[in-house]
């Protein structure tokens, strides 16, 4: 359920060319990462304290809701469902009034092939960044997010149930901070993304390298799911 991802060298460059936010922070420590895991700090973008705008800011990724009081709460979802967002209450006032985007250059998810667990990398087609649907917080002074996912399209769902949620760059200010954010939980079924096996050095967290994005062999062959 997306619980990987990616950020590559390039994603700052797209998103500076998309001029979708107003801020770039200059003091923001975005590195190329290619093996993203819940608890990292990661670059979100959500809206500027006016509201009228978009900046990059950085969250922790695992979210907790201000009004939890445990010094190390047991539930920091990395996720969480579309069809529950808006009115489970550990997450329902985020998605009302704190929402945001995750920058990923692709993502991991893990299909059962001959008996084994497969990851795969999954990407735009053209390899611009994907924006994912999310929400924040700040919890004792430090921002958590988490990410959405809903429904997987035809073409993904093969591989898992569940996708992102997408959100394209002309979409950002509306969902970030529309008035309708409803209209956007609902799977994407004209969402096409490329999809290919990769080395299962990526189930280490320890390993991040762009090696893990390579295409790797099953079974004597590349498979490869694309937008065809």
């Amino acid at each position: 359920m997306c619980g990987r991802y990616n950020i590559a060298p390039d994603a700052r460059a797209w998103v500076t060319a998309w001029q979708i936010a107003r801020d770039l922070l200059t003091d923001l420590d975005w590195q190329a990462s290619y093996n993203i895991t819940p608890s990292r700090w990661v670059p979100m973008i959500r809206a500027t304290s006016g509201g009228d705008g978009l900046v990059i800011d950085e969250a922790r990724w695992g979210f907790i809701p201000r009004w939890v009081k445990d010094e190390k709460p047991k539930l920091q979802p990395a996720n969480t469902r579309s069809d529950s967002v808006a009115v489970k209450p550990y997450f329902r006032d985020s998605f009302k009034r704190r929402r945001c985007l995750f920058i990923a250059s692709g993502y991991y998810e893990w299909e059962t092939v001959t008996g084994a667990k497969q990851p795969f990398h999954i990407r735009t087609t053209d390899g611009s960044p994907l924006l994912i649907a999310g929400i924040w917080d700040t919890w004792k002074g430090d921002d958590t997010a988490a990410l959405i996912t809903t429904d997987s399209n035809p073409q993904l769902a093969q591989i898992h149930d569940r996708m992102p949620l997408i959100v394209s760059k002309e979409q950002a200010e509306e969902w970030v901070y529309g008035d309708t954010p409803e209209s956007f939980l609902k799977p994407h079924a004209d969402r096409l993304l490329d999809a290919y096996p990769i080395s299962r050095a990526v189930n280490s967290p320890k390993n991040d390298d762009p090696s893990l994005i390579e295409p790797a062999s099953i079974m004597g062959h590349i498979a490869n799911i694309n937008s065809e």
